[in-house]
């Protein structure tokens, strides 16, 4: 009986692997999926994020060989009524109508005038895609030292870099959040402040819709009051993002 159920899963597991087709790509990139189609200039292969159209010339070598796959003039409406798609209007995380939401955890370094010290801070956002490649949006700041705890919010604009194929994401983006300090009472009072938000980095998609960010960056910051203070914070942050499209 046991040899029977092993037997049945030895199956089953080598039909699904039979499903998965590879595509490498001239630029180093693959993608995965089940080839649907294959013409003479393109090949289309079905991926969790729906259909795409590869022109051939773009192609290094496919696992398994084209040469397995039924080609012929059938398959040429689909692929070029999915090539003809404009860019803009498919559906990848850099893509014009995608959202982002999710956070960043980091532990921070603080400089100011006289002193120095650490603090956590945690970066809820939420950014959409006005175009592709140019996002909008807000985040939040929650960040505490043994001394201050301080909570922010305000907008932000994120530029990414790669196209639909591509698995790692580089950015840039910057930021003003209005800040509201708080000591719990120990110095009897609470402040005003704003800062300027700045950095960069890589998002790694570890699924269609999910991401794991890599940033580094900077806070500038200044408390108002009868006597301005400026101050510095490096950060170095990750966290997760989920992606909507």
């Amino acid at each position: 009986m046991r040899i029977m159920i092993l037997l049945v899963i030895a199956v089953f597991s080598l039909g699904s692997v039979s499903l998965a087709d590879t595509i490498f790509l001239q630029n180093g990139n693959k993608i995965e999926g089940k080839i649907v189609g294959v013409t003479s200039e393109f090949v289309v292969i079905q991926t969790s994020e729906g259909e795409i159209p590869l022109r051939k010339a773009r192609i290094e070598r496919t696992e398994p060989p084209l040469s397995e796959f039924e080609t012929g003039a059938k398959f040429q409406p689909q692929a070029q009524a999915i090539a003809s798609t404009p860019p803009e209007n498919k559906k990848y995380p850099v893509g014009a109508g995608t959202v982002i939401t999710g956070g960043t955890f980091s532990m921070n370094y603080h400089m100011e005038t006289s002193y120095s010290w650490t603090e956590i801070l945690f970066a809820p956002q939420v950014l959409g895609f006005v175009a592709p490649h140019f996002a909008l949006g807000g985040d939040m700041s929650f960040y505490s030292n043994e001394d201050v705890s301080t909570i922010g919010i305000g907008p932000k604009m994120l530029v990414a870099f790669g196209s639909k194929e591509s698995r790692v994401y580089p950015y840039v983006g910057i930021g003003v959040n209005y800040l509201h300090e708080s000591d719990g009472g120990y110095y009897s009072r609470g402040a005003s402040a704003h800062c300027l938000k700045f950095g960069g980095g890589i998002n790694v998609m570890l699924a269609s819709h999910l991401g794991l960010p890599i940033e580094i960056g900077a806070v500038l910051s200044a408390e108002g009051g009868s006597v301005v203070r400026y101050n510095t914070t490096l950060i170095f942050a990750t966290g997760i993002l989920g992606f909507l499209y």
